[in-house]
Parts: structure tokens; sequence; C-alpha cells
């Protein structure tokens, strides 16, 4: 997830693709470097997610920008933190966690959360950055 230019925000990676039709991740992610959390999980820790998603992927309709405020960060094992992974989800769906070797407690990226995991959030249309932003910057 790259902010349009000018913004200063960064993190994540570019072309992020749906799973494929077998349900196979399709790959497409990038690694940003850095972030910095507390090596303990708080309950109160959160943030706000803004992607772009291009639904139809025809070349010519733009995307359009998302976002999720108040995202709870999934627990992670105190002082064996990893990868910070931004999961997206179908329904406009975003689940932050960070790959602490636990991987039964949910903190895996190579499985897909449950429906109901209290850590998903749903995104909405982001107004704001869809009137400001488009694709290749300021409208």
């Amino acid at each position: 997830m790259t902010g349009p230019s000018g913004s200063g925000i960064g993190g994540g990676g570019p072309n992020v693709m749906p799973a494929e039709a077998n349900g196979r991740p399709s790959g497409g992610g990038a690694a940003v470097c850095c972030t910095t959390l507390p090596a303990e999980w708080q309950p109160d820790l959160t943030l706000t997610v803004r992607w772009l998603v291009d639904k139809k992927q025809d070349g010519k309709t733009p995307g359009y920008w998302y976002k999720a405020e108040n995202v709870r960060i999934a627990p992670y094992s105190s002082g064996n933190t990893g990868d910070a992974w931004a999961v997206f989800l179908p329904g406009d769906r975003v689940r932050i966690m960070l790959t602490d070797g636990n991987h039964d407690g949910g903190n895996n990226p190579n499985n897909r959360p449950a429906d109901n995991d209290p850590y998903i959030a749903r995104g909405v249309l982001d107004e704001e950055w869809n009137r400001i932003y488009r694709r290749g910057g300021v409208k």
C-alpha cells in the first residue's frame, strides 16, 4: 500500500491481486521498512488503513480509495514480533497482524482468518482521498 504522491504515506506493496479461483494466494505484495510497535501487545493499539482498489482491472477504469479507521491490531506474543501484515479480504475488509511465530494463534499470513475474527475491519469508500487523489496523483 502506498499513499498518493506527496502524501508521505507508505507501507506494504504494489499490485496485490485477488486470490486465484482455486483459492491459492496470488502474490504481488512487497515489503517496506519500517514500523515501530510496542514489544508487548496492548488492546488499544489501532490504526487507520487506506488502500486503492481496482475492481474492474480493465486498465481503463480508475480504482477507488478505501479506508478502515480504528483497526485493532491482532494480539501478538510479547517480545517476539515479526513482520506486520495487512491481510485484505473479500468485502473490502482488512486484518492487521504481526507474525510472531504463533501460527496456531491466528498470526499466520498463509491462513485466511475466520470471517467472524474480531480483528477484521470493514473498509468504506474514502470520500476525501477519492475527491483529491486518483491514479497518478492529484487530480
